[in-house]
């Protein structure tokens, strides 16, 4: 029976839910990427799942900006895996199939490739690739996708996922490719807007007590009231609002309410700590 690559009427709708639940948390880069990397275990039945954004993809010189992985605690090594990632970005050479694919990604944007559209199963087994790196950590088939993102003519940054399977596992069918590539297409178009790029601040780097009263100031709080609803004086408030101005680089309250606006950025807040 042929590999069918249509996609469902429930894959649309899964697509489409994982989309708005990364929407939903999409201030925070941290807190939206797992989801998606979760989400797209998921979908397809992964093991192990990285996203994020990577520069120099189309001159084959990557270089990743900041990732989020899922899918650790299944038994992988992530000690010798970050051990790799440190000769690879010394040298970029050294993994020659994921040039392959970039190769590929420079005349395609958003191409979804298993590894097998790249090597062959007799070339991978005996590759460096695979001897070095895939079989120590435990995995043998992948798939790529990235997308470039529009920022500037000259960028040359690119968001993508590298979702991975056990070895011993069966490879990726052409449906699971698609609905990885529907996806991360759908996600890609939005980052830099309604989803956090690598370049935003996140609100997440700020101390508890400041991203509390963020909060309560994007909810539309004086500092009179947050200083009620946190049990703080207002001096300390003020302290901490001006904090919170500096982090963002904003000069007040309504260009800082303008900002979450701007961005399609709702009121739920993923980084916030109740008191």
């Amino acid at each position: 029976m042929a590999d069918s690559a249509r996609l469902r009427v429930e894959d649309t709708r899964a697509v489409v839910r994982l989309v708005g639940e990364c929407r939903d948390l999409g201030d925070d880069r941290l807190a939206w990427r797992g989801r998606l990397t979760e989400g797209i275990a998921k979908m397809i039945d992964a093991d192990l799942v990285f996203s994020g954004e990577v520069a120099g993809c189309v001159a084959l010189r990557p270089r990743g900006l900041g990732s989020v992985e899922w899918g650790w605690e299944n038994g992988f090594d992530r000690e010798f895996f970050g051990r790799q990632t440190a000769i690879m970005l010394e040298d970029p050479g050294y993994y020659p199939t994921m040039n392959l694919y970039f190769a590929r990604f420079a005349s395609d944007d958003g191409v979804c490739l298993s590894r097998r559209q790249l090597l062959k199963d007799r070339a991978w087994y005996a590759s460096d690739d695979y001897q070095r790196v895939h079989r120590g950590l435990g995995i043998d088939h992948m798939l790529w996708c990235f997308s470039e993102l529009k920022r500037s003519a000259a960028s040359d940054v690119s968001a993508g996922v590298v979702v991975n399977r056990a070895r011993g596992r069966r490879d990726f069918k052409a449906r699971e490719r698609l609905l990885v590539r529907e996806t991360h297409a759908a996600v890609a178009r939005h980052i830099g807007g309604a989803l956090a790029g690598h370049e935003d601040v996140s609100a997440r780097a700020l101390p508890p007590r400041a991203r509390q009263v963020l909060a309560c100031l994007l909810q539309g709080d004086t500092d009179k009231q947050v200083a009620a609803r946190l049990r703080l004086s207002v001096l300390t408030v003020n302290s901490y609002t001006k904090a919170v101005y500096r982090h963002f680089g904003v000069r007040g309250r309504a260009e800082l309410m303008a900002r979450w606006i701007r961005r399609g950025w709702g009121a739920g807040f993923s980084w916030d700590e109740e008191p």
